[in-house]
C-alpha cells in the first residue's frame, strides 16, 4: 500500500507544475525533467527500478542538455578555471593511486554533473518570469517532500534507514541537510520578501521531515542557520530598526524552542533515553560533545565525527607523504566508515565522518583546501549580489543562495558529504542557485531594464536573464 501511495506522489511531482512545460523550449523542458527526476530518485529505487537504469537516465539527461546548450553561438564557461584545477587534482590523485578509470569517473561525476547543470542554467536565455516559474517548480518539489514524510509517518513510522522524502531510500544525512537547505531559503524570503505565517509553517514542515528521519543534527543546526541568517540580515540593513529587534527576539525564541523539542522528542538527547523524556539541556550538551568526540576505551578507534577528523588528520599529516597531499585516490574511501570498513579500518575510524574527512582521505589536502576557499569566495560574491539587488524577490533569492552556501560549508566541515554525492538534489539545487545569482550580477551590471522602465512598459515585460 505504501508503494502505491509513493507512486501517486511521483505522479503528483511530475504533473504539479505541468503548465510550465507549455511553450517551453527543449532545454528548459529537459532541465525541469532532470530536477523532477533527481528528486524522485529514492522513490524510484523504493518501488524497484534497477540502479543501472536510474543512473543511466541521469547520464542521458545531462548529456542531452550539454549537447543542446553547446550548440549556441556564444556558450560561456564561468568558473571553468577553478573547475579545471579541481579536475586536475582529481586526475593526479587517481594516477598516483590504484583507482580504476571507472572509480575515477564515478567519483568525478559528483563534481562534473553539478557543474554542467550550472553551465546549462547560466547559458539558458529565458524571460525573468520564466525563471521565477522555474523557481516555483523547485520550491514545489521541495515542499512535496513534506507530503512524502507524512505518508512515511502513516505507513512506516520514524525511521532513519527508510525513505528520505522521495529523494533517497537510505543515507540519513539527507534527512538533516535537505530540510536545513529548505529552511535557509524559506527564512530568507521570510526576512526580505514577506513576513508571512505560511513561511513559518513550511519551516515547521521541514523540521517534521527531519524528525521522521530520526536525525538529531537538525535540532542543533537549525538554530545556527537562523541565527546566522538574522546576523547577516542585520548587516545588510541600513540601520538597526525595531523590525530587526523583533526578528531577533523571534529567532531566539524559535531557536530555544527547537532545541527543547529536539531534546524531549529525540530519545538519545534526554536522560530518560525515550521519546517524550525529561528536558535536560546539560545532558543535551554533554551528549552532543561526547557523541562528536567519542573514542574506544583504549583510544585506538575513533567513533565521533570530530574524533574521526582529528584521528585522520593526525595519521595523514604527522608525516607528510603523497597521500597527505593527494589522498588515497577517488573511491578509495568507499568502505562504510560507520562500520570501519576498507581504508577506514586502516585509519582507525569506526563511525560517521564529515565531508571534509571523506574527501581529505580520497583527494588530499590541496583539493579540500581549494574547495573550502572556493566556497568562501562564492559566498562572499553571493552576499554582495544580495546586498546590491534592489528587487525584493531576487534579493530574497540571492540571500537564500548565500545561506545555502553557508549550509554547504557547515555540512562539509562538520557533518557529511550530502552536497557532494551521487544523489544530486542538493548539488543540482546549489548549482542552479549559483547560476541564477551570477545572472543577477550580470543584470545589475548591464541594467537591461530599470524599475521605472518596467512600470512604464508593463508588468508582463521582464528582462531576459
Amino acid at each position: 500500500m505504501d508503494k502505491i501511495l509513493l507512486i501517486l506522489i511521483i505522479i503528483i511531482l511530475l504533473f504539479s507544475n505541468h503548465k510550465s512545460l507549455v511553450g517551453s523550449g527543449v532545454s528548459e523542458i529537459l532541465l525541469k525533467i532532470l530536477f523532477l527526476y533527481v528528486f524522485i530518485f529514492g522513490a524510484l529505487e523504493y518501488v524497484g527500478l534497477p540502479e543501472f537504469i536510474r543512473k543511466f537516465l541521469i547520464d542521458i539527461l545531462i548529456g542531452l542538455l550539454l549537447l543542446l546548450q553547446t550548440k549556441r553561438r556564444k556558450f560561456e564557461y564561468p568558473g571553468f578555471n577553478w573547475f579545471l584545477i579541481l579536475s586536475g587534482l582529481l586526475i593526479v590523485s587517481a594516477s598516483l593511486s590504484s583507482s580504476s578509470p571507472y572509480q575515477t569517473f564515478t567519483y568525478y561525476r559528483t563534481f562534473l554533473y553539478p557543474y554542467i547543470v550550472f553551465l546549462v542554467v547560466y547559458n539558458l536565455r529565458m524571460p525573468e518570469r520564466k525563471w521565477m516559474s522555474f523557481n516555483e517548480l523547485i520550491f514545489t518539489i521541495f515542499i512535496l517532500q513534506i507530503a512524502a514524510s507524512v505518508l512515511k509517518l502513516i505507513f512506516i513510522g520514524v525511521n532513519e534507514k527508510v525513505l528520505i522524502g522521495t529523494v533517497s531510500v537510505s543515507g540519513g544525512t539527507f534527512s538533516t541537510m535537505l530540510p536545513l537547505t529548505a529552511i535557509s531559503f524559506i527564512f530568507a524570503f521570510f526576512l526580505f520578501y514577506k513576513q508571512d505565517l505560511r513561511y513559518i509553517l513550511l519551516i515547521l514542515g521541514f523540521l517534521f521531515m527531519a524528525y521522521m528521519g530520526a536525525k538529531r543534527g537538525i535540532w542543533i543546526y537549525t538554530p545556527v542557520i537562523l541565527l546566522l541568517s538574522i546576523y547577516f540580515y542585520a548587516r545588510l540593513s541600513v540601520s538597526f530598526s525595531k523590525r530587526i529587534m523583533r526578528l531577533n527576539i523571534f529567532v531566539l525564541f524559535f531557536s530555544v524552542a527547537t532545541i527543547i523539542f529536539g531534546s524531549k522528542y529525540s530519545a538519545t538527547l534526554n536522560p530518560d533515553n525515550k521519546v517524550g523524556g525529561r528536558i535536560d539541556l546539560n545532558y543535551f550538551q554533554e551528549y552532543t560533545l561526547d557523541y562528536t568526540f567519542s573514542t574506544s576505551e583504549d583510544e585506538q578507534i575513533t567513533h565521533g565525527r570530530g574524533a574521526n577528523f582529528l584521528s585522520v588528520s593526525e595519521k595523514l599529516f604527522s608525516n607528510l607523504s603523497i597521500n597527505s597531499i593527494f589522498g588515497y585516490g577517488p573511491e578509495s574511501a568507499k568502505g562504510v566508515a560507520t562500520y570501519g570498513e576498507g581504508i577506514w579500518k586502516t585509519l582507525g575510524v569506526n563511525g560517521p565522518i564529515t565531508g571534509l574527512t571523506y574527501h581529505l582521505v580520497q583527494l588530499g589536502l590541496i583539493f579540500c583546501f581549494l574547495l573550502i576557499f572556493l566556497a568562501f569566495k562564492v559566498s562572499a560574491l553571493f552576499y554582495r549580489v544580495a546586498k546590491s539587488d534592489t528587487d525584493v524577490y531576487w534579493k530574497s533569492f540571492c540571500f537564500g543562495s548565500f545561506m545555502m552556501v553557508i549550509v554547504f560549508l557547515i555540512d562539509f566541515v562538520t557533518y557529511s558529504s550530502a552536497f557532494i554525492s551521487t544523489i544530486f538534489p542538493l548539488s543540482f539545487s546549489l548549482a542552479y542557485a549559483s547560476a541564477i545569482v551570477l545572472k543577477r550580477r550580470s543584470y545589475q551590471e548591464q541594467t537591461i531594464f530599470s524599475n521605472a522602465d518596467r512600470l512604464a512598459i508593463g508588468h508582463n515585460c521582464y528582462p531576459i536573464i
